[in-house]
């Protein structure tokens, strides 16, 4: 903000002050000789500068021009900011130096007067040419011409104002509008469009990476990639750190002009959660008949939750388990298992300190409090128990990071004597181990994207040989449970090992399980199939079973009843559990298999997560608790699902959410469109504090849920169906007016991240701003590198580019390899963790440097923005606090926010008027509070401010 000053024997009034280099100075003259014959010529200035880029002179002009005010009062439309000094009155004249420079130029450093602020801005010729056109004609007394009109609200983003349709003076727009650091890029005498806000320093340069070619051979043809360089597997190689180092500070350079929106939003977002809360307690059953009662705690101003439980009953004493805010040494703190031992005498508990999910498995006495010495390290976090408290199951990974082997540590021994119980040979597939509700069995599971394999033993004794379930049948899924004496089991396959019957949505089945008894596939019993439900994970109770289905992408429930005595035969009339909101989300919570209540947590976009306990007798529902959101009414929100439809005539839903009365229905709303599109998961609601900041503020969020059938319509040689539907639902919301190209912005994370880098590629013109966080674009010298984590298990999502179909195929869409040359990009903000195992940071790192090479910023309307940020002590969940996890959503949201609506208006109408007894003073555009606003069109209706 400028500040107050006093000028002897002039009228008050607002000053804003327009510096151009030489090239322009002509245009100057004229606007002058113009500003002249209207006496509104405050000062002209005129000085030399020493350009030091050039090392030549340039003539700098400043033009002060004066626009007189209604006398003050206390009804007046313009408050000015005080000083501090209450010496001085609110009287004078407000200040603010904006200057424009001709793009082609190097920036000319000025140091302003004490009491202006400065400004840098680029200016085009043209515009200014329009700009300083429209004011050469005469005009009458009283009249103020050019005009603008405000054809969208205007949003004050740092002093959180929004402002109805308003009507503005030109001159007085450039100054009002600076508090957003507009760069005008293109005008005429019917339109002025602001495209984007800068305030960052001008002279701020974009690290460069140095171009050191490396040569990869795929398939007999060379590829070159100048960045193959920054690749360290060891995160060690100084120079690439410098250079990651350079893309930071240059991040934050730029970020700086969205710091006091950064700082509002999280202090939106704290003001959005209870930070002293606890979650419901849960029930366990010890071997010896003990009851325990777990749950989480959180504390304001710490970021990790306490683990602690209560015995016995509720109102007994909190017994406080584990803290890891006490944790002082380690930057990244990432909880993993935290498993109660059957007896419940001593925990279980993982940690990741890196990020790089290498977790460190320890073991505390609950009764002493102190740790076990027994520590076991870089494993997967997973951990089953013995029931004898003795022995645990745990599952270590090979040098790709790829979970292939489980391991029996006793407690007590050291970890040299542990005994492989287990080991996957194929690259394809993952391992995973867990325990059945009942707790009789351990299984371990191998899976690929497409084929399971499923080896049990008795929870008792981990000494007894593994049984296999089924051995692994191609393209067979099936996952399994135990109840009463059978296993169950959810699968999309049937009939026999020779001749595989598929089931596409997956079936219950189930197979006994006395140890005797043949368990292969064609001796699975058939329980139940849909082919209209999806069938997605089952639970096993004492007396009940119940499935988490999808049906039209909606998640349910179904409960199951035992007949008669048969544990394989169920009741045909099972029940399914519905509930009310069009788009929502349900999750199976904590169970206990022997009390037949099933606790869930329910959510939507709008609605909190709410824990539902229900009775599976006679269904009914016990809301136990809904996270309290302060400062947030549900009823203020909407949230619906629309479909569009895609290049091949496939219906695709977009969820739509926003703020009822800032929905514009006649369109121009801004909008934030989110895409994941990958692995078949299909973007359930998530209730979170963090969008509402962007819904309060007008915007839209929809999520573009991906077609139906991903399996054989969204992978493989079909994968580009993923973008085409993105790019589909981004042209759907401008077609049916809900939003434009200049208010929209992207973002998706991971997969999601490979979603956004191909729509640049294919769809440059569909955004004005993207965010992309741990970006998957390297698709083809990551999927040909089996060293790199996951590579292997990956080829049943994209293919084996080692088979010439798949690569051409991957190839013509990776990211990477299809950066336009000459084609302007949106905004662009892209985000890493140094750490992550899952996609390795010199994916995103060699992208940007490549697009800056390319030149996707640079555009006829100026340079756009593209920042790196590379979180150094983080893998690819970024921040594990709360609050820096709050931090972190701040930066990208201020980044959409910034960008999308500097002001909340992009589009300004240029209109004349000639009537005389026009008053400017009226319409004038000033932060105040909205209740200020209120109170002074109540009080002085004629005069005071006027919202169009």
């Amino acid at each position: 903000m400028g500040r107050i000053h006093r000028r002897s024997g002039q009228q008050d009034g607002l000053i804003c002050s327009y510096i151009l280099s030489s090239n322009v100075l002509e245009l100057l003259n004229t606007a002058t000789r113009a500003f002249e014959k209207h006496h509104h010529l405050m000062f002209i200035k005129k000085t030399l500068h020493r350009n030091p880029s050039n090392s030549k002179s340039s003539r700098e002009v400043t033009l002060g021009v004066e626009m007189p005010l209604r006398k003050r009062a206390t009804t007046s439309p313009l408050e000015l900011p005080t000083t501090g000094d209450d010496n001085v009155e609110q009287k004078g004249t407000l200040s603010r130096k904006v200057s424009f420079i001709a793009p082609k130029e190097e920036p000319i450093t000025t140091t302003p007067e004490p009491f202006v602020e400065d400004h840098t801005r680029i200016l085009d010729e043209d515009t200014y040419k329009n700009i300083v056109g429209n004011v050469n004609e005469p005009m009458k007394s009283n009249e103020w011409r050019p005009h603008l009109i405000f054809e969208d609200p205007m949003y004050d983003c740092v002093n959180d104002k929004l402002y109805s349709k308003v009507s503005l003076n030109l001159a007085s727009l450039l100054s009002a509008i600076n508090l957003q650091r507009p760069i005008i890029t293109r005008a005429n005498r019917v339109n002025i469009k602001v495209s984007s806000i800068r305030q960052f320093t001008m002279t701020a340069k974009a690290p460069i990476a140095e171009k050191i070619p490396h040569t990869h051979e795929y398939h007999g043809q060379k590829y070159v990639d100048n960045y193959h360089w920054l690749r360290d597997d060891k995160r060690e190689n100084q120079k690439i750190l410098d250079h990651i180092k350079k893309e930071n500070e240059y991040s934050e350079s730029v970020m700086e002009q969205w710091k006091p929106l950064q700082e509002k939003l999280y202090q939106e977002y704290l003001s959005r959660i209870q930070e002293d809360d606890e979650t419901v307690p849960h029930k366990e059953l010890a071997t010896d008949g003990g009851i325990y009662y777990y749950y989480t705690r959180t504390i304001k101003g710490q970021n990790y939750s306490l683990q602690c439980r209560k015995t016995g009953h509720l109102q007994a004493e909190e017994e406080i388990l584990l803290d890891l805010n006490l944790d002082k040494e380690h930057k990244y703190i990432e909880l993993g298992t935290f498993e109660p031992s059957p007896s419940h005498r001593l925990i279980a508990f993982a940690i990741d300190y890196s990020g790089h999910e290498d977790y460190l498995v320890q073991f505390k006495d609950l009764k002493s409090g102190n740790l076990l010495e027994d520590k076991i390290p870089d494993c997967t976090g997973e951990i089953v128990w013995s029931n004898d408290d003795r022995e645990v199951l745990y599952v270590k990974m090979d040098e790709s990071h790829r979970p292939h082997q489980v391991w029996k540590h006793t407690l007590g021994t050291a970890i040299s004597e542990d005994k492989l119980l287990f080991e996957e040979s194929d690259g394809k597939f993952n391992v995973n181990i867990y325990k059945s509700s009942t707790e009789k069995f351990a299984f371990i599971k191998s899976d690929s994207s497409k084929t399971s394999e499923a080896h049990y033993l008795p929870a008792d004794d981990f000494s007894v040989k593994l049984s296999v379930l089924q051995n692994r049948i191609s393209d067979v899924l099936y996952s399994v449970d135990h109840y009463g004496g059978q296993f169950i089991i959810r699968t999309n396959g049937g009939g026999s090992a020779s001749k595989v019957e598929k089931f596409k949505n997956f079936r219950l089945a189930a197979v006994a399980a006395d140890g005797k008894s043949d368990t292969s596939i064609e001796n699975w019993s058939h329980i139940f199939y849909d082919e209209n439900v999806y069938l997605t994970s089952i639970s096993t109770f004492k007396n009940f079973l119940v499935t988490s289905e999808r049906r039209s992408g909606t998640r349910g429930l179904r409960v199951f009843s035992p007949s008669g005595n048969d544990d394989v035969t169920f009741s045909t009339a099972n029940r399914p559990i519905s509930f009310q909101e069009e788009d929502y989300d349900v999750a199976v919570r904590h169970l206990n298999y022997h009390d037949n209540i099933l606790r869930i947590q329910y959510t939507s976009w709008i609605t909190p997560p709410t824990v539902i306990d229900i009775t599976l007798e006679n269904g009914q529902q016990e809301v136990k608790k809904e996270n309290p959101v302060p400062n947030y009414d549900k009823s203020k929100y909407e949230s619906k699902v629309i479909w569009s439809t895609s290049e091949d005539g496939v219906r695709v839903p977009i969820t739509l959410t926003y703020k009822k009365e800032l929905y514009r229905e006649e369109g121009g709303n801004p909008c934030l469109l989110y895409g994941y599109g990958s692995y078949g998961i299909p973007m359930d609601p998530r209730f979170t504090v963090t969008m509402f900041s962007l819904l309060d503020r007008g915007f839209v969020y929809a999520v573009a849920k991906g077609r139906a059938w991903y399996e054989d319509e969204g992978k493989f040689l079909k994968k580009k169906n993923t973008f085409t539907d993105f790019i589909s639902a981004g042209r759907y919301l401008v077609s049916q007016n809900i939003t434009r190209p200049d208010l929209m912005a992207m973002s998706g994370a991971s997969a999601g991240g490979l979603l956004m880098g191909a729509v640049l590629n294919l769809a440059p013109d569909l955004c004005k701003a993207y965010v992309a966080n741990v970006p998957f674009v390297d698709v083809i010298n990551t999927m040909w590198d089996e060293s790199i984590p996951l590579t292997t298990g990956e080829f049943e999502e994209w293919g084996n580019p080692k088979d010439k179909e798949y690569f051409d195929y991957m190839l013509s869409y990776s990211p990477y390899n299809n950066v336009k040359t000459g084609v302007q990009y949106p905004h662009g903000r892209v985000t890493a963790g140094l750490w992550d195992p899952r996609v390795a940071y010199w994916e995103p790192t060699k992208w940007v440097a490549k697009m800056r090479e390319l030149g996707v910023t640079r555009g006829e309307a100026g340079e756009n923005i593209l920042i790196y940020d590379c979180l150094m002590g983080a893998g690819h969940f970024a921040s594990t606090g709360r609050y820096d996890y709050l931090k972190d959503k701040a930066k990208d949201m201020a980044f959409i926010i910034g960008v999308i609506t500097p002001s909340q208006s992009r589009k300004f109408e240029l209109v004349s008027y000639y009537s005389s007894s026009f008053d400017f003073s009226r319409y004038i555009c000033w932060p105040m509070k909205e209740e200020e606003l209120t109170e002074k069109i109540e009080k002085d209706p004629q005069n005071g401010p006027k919202i169009v």
